[in-house]
């Protein structure tokens, strides 16, 4: 709680395991990303700011019920963050902008819910593939390069958003 941590190395944080609260820390950098969840379930951030990394400013791969809130997370080469083959993540009242590639990238992930975030300034806002069960709710997705919201692949168009 409290940490700030600034990396060159591979991750900032590597976090595989269950039931892991992150509070109020500042984490820049990473050559790979700022912090990856890889087989992790039950899972918070909360409150954190995660930015400046070479790659995705969070990487959620093969993970479950992981939540993300009150968070910025800004200026990564890659994605703001990446959710890859989870179930249960969420996303609420957060700030995801400035990333060089999409806000959230969600792709072979199910029953996502992106609620009360802001996501500006990326090249595209939300993309999804290969997706089913996304709530996309109460957003505010503006000035991003190419999409606000990019349904690719066979991501199922009955996605809940307004």
């Amino acid at each position: 709680m409290g940490f700030n941590i600034i990396s060159n190395s591979d991750y900032a944080v590597i976090v595989n395991s269950s039931s892991l609260t992150m509070t109020s820390n500042i984490i820049i950098g990473g050559q790979k990303g700022g912090v990856l969840f890889n087989n992790s379930k039950d899972s918070k951030i909360n409150n954190n700011n995660i930015s400046n990394s070479k790659g995705y400013g969070i990487n959620i791969i093969n993970s479950k019920n992981i939540n993300i809130t009150s968070s910025n997370i800004k200026n990564n080469n890659d994605s703001g963050i990446l959710i890859y083959k989870s179930l249960y993540v969420s996303i609420f009242n957060s700030a995801i902008f400035n990333n060089l590639k999409h806000g959230i990238e969600l792709i072979h992930s199910n029953n996502t819910k992106i609620v009360k975030n802001k996501i500006e300034n990326n090249y595209d806002g939300i993309f999804l593939s290969n997706t089913k069960l996304a709530n996309i709710t109460d957003n505010l997705i503006n000035n991003n390069k190419r999409n606000g919201i990019n349904l690719n692949d066979r991501t199922e168009k009955k996605l809940y958003y307004k």
